[in-house]
């Protein structure tokens, strides 16, 4: 019978590799959504520019194209 490993020698003993790739995919998945954001932001404070404050209220929820 195997015996039974802990995370720490588990993690040893794997591709040191596999959690870095986690932790860049999360990173890059983050970093798709600061985007988005900061495209709602600008979005925003070009209609609040052109006075459309209304539309400006819908594009920082997302609802405006």
């Amino acid at each position: 019978m195997d015996k039974q490993m802990t995370f720490d020698e588990w993690h040893q003993n794997t591709d040191s590799l596999c959690p870095r790739r986690a932790f860049e995919a999360g990173q890059q998945s983050r970093q798709a959504e600061i985007d988005e954001k900061d495209k709602r932001i600008e979005t925003a404070l070009d209609l609040m520019i052109d006075g459309h404050y209304e539309l400006a209220e819908q594009a920082l929820r997302g609802e405006h194209e």
